[in-house]
């Protein structure tokens, strides 16, 4: 496993970096993350990819993380000494799209893939049925890791890379023969009592209580925020201010409201089950940054024997990031052994399982996967 890093961003130091990792005997692929900042275009990127030899894949995200620092602009391409093998599964926006279909279409079953990692767009509008179906599809007989791929501004463009190209509005699956073990954890609680969504969209909460989401969300956030929510500051207090869905024996899973409509839906990254109960949800910086090294413990705990190439894969949702501020650094040193590489982006959406729960897409998550001898 080698791990090459730029801070520049710039697509000729990225071909570069493909050709160093594309001659070396010992990279059998290649994961490239990007951050939006580097401002790629098609025409620039897609020639690089297909010049490679090697199966390339990744994504664009707000931000990339190579051991205890970030960046919003630059790229880290890790070459992995395993063949992964990457798959395209387009139209993750499509109304009548029918994924188990496409999934069992594309992908073989396989007794040895021990790993998928999933990179969606993190923009479409039907990546929790998406997830549903690739849960159908291989259950829970291997574990996953990954996260939504795009840009701060919220216009979909391409943000997947893959072998052909970059690519928008699908989901990138990679088998991997490699053990892993996987952590989440967030650290919010509950400062509100629950809340039935009594109606909701593809991304969206309607109602809560049968009334307006946002007029239900405004009378828990503005006393806290001590002004009223305004289409200026809205993104800004909902920063603070997710929504926790209940779950059966498990911890809440986040939604991130980064939006709201004049009729008083409030847009989420994700969706919501109808019928589910949702919390309004506070945190400290102290409690995001101790989550995050819970679920790196989890990641090690999970996975016994490291071998000598273990990687750590760490998605860490964006909005922590703007929550945080300067204390995301914070975050990314506490999470950081020292000793084992580690990798991975401020994400837009965290998928993840912990090889025992239901796959998801979280907010406002840590998500680490340590993987073992890559």
């Amino acid at each position: 496993m080698h791990i090459l890093v730029d801070e520049s961003g710039s697509p000729e130091t990225l071909g570069r970096m493909l050709a160093e990792m594309d001659s070396r005997d010992d990279v059998g692929s290649m994961l490239v993350l990007a951050a939006d900042g580097n401002g790629w275009t098609v025409e620039a990127i897609d020639p690089l990819l297909s010049q490679t030899g090697k199966p390339v894949f990744g994504g664009i995200f707000p931000a990339v993380i190579h051991d205890d620092r970030y960046m919003k602009t630059g790229t880290v391409v890790t070459g992995l000494k395993t063949e992964a093998t990457p798959h395209l599964i387009p139209g993750l926006s499509a109304e009548n799209a029918d994924y188990e279909s496409q999934l069992e279409k594309h992908i073989e079953e396989s007794d040895s893939l021990r790993t998928m990692m999933v990179l969606v767009d993190g923009l479409s509008t039907r990546v929790g049925q998406f997830l549903e179906a690739l849960y159908a599809v291989f259950g829970l007989e291997i574990n996953y890791v990954g996260g939504g791929c795009g840009s701060l501004t919220f216009r979909k463009k391409p943000c997947l890379i893959t072998p052909d190209g970059m690519v928008g509005d699908s989901a990138l699956l990679v088998e991997l023969e490699t053990e892993s073990g996987v952590g989440v954890a967030h650290g919010w609680r509950p400062v509100s009592t629950p809340y039935k969504a009594t109606e909701v969209g593809p991304n969206s909460i309607r109602t809560l209580d049968w009334k307006p989401a946002l007029e239900v969300y405004r009378a828990v956030v503005e006393p806290s925020a001590e002004e009223a929510l305004t289409n200026e500051n809205f993104f800004q207090h909902a920063a603070n201010h997710p929504l926790g869905v209940a779950k059966m024996d498990a911890e809440m899973v986040v939604r991130d409201p980064y939006q709201h409509t004049e009729e008083g839906e409030l847009l989420i990254v994700g969706n919501v089950p109808c019928g589910a109960y949702l919390y309004v949800l506070s945190a400290t910086p102290e409690d995001l940054i101790k989550a995050a090294v819970r679920a790196r413990d989890m990641a090690a705990n999970a996975l016994r024997r490291k071998g000598e190439s273990a990687l750590y894969l760490f998605m860490d949702c964006i909005s922590r990031e703007m929550l945080l501020k300067e204390k995301f650094n914070q975050e990314i040193e506490a999470v950081f052994t020292g000793k084992t590489p580690l990798v991975g982006a401020c994400s837009m959406g965290e998928i993840a399982n912990t090889g025992k729960e239901f796959l998801e897409i979280y907010n406002k998550t840590a998500v680490l996967a340590l993987l073992e001898d890559v």
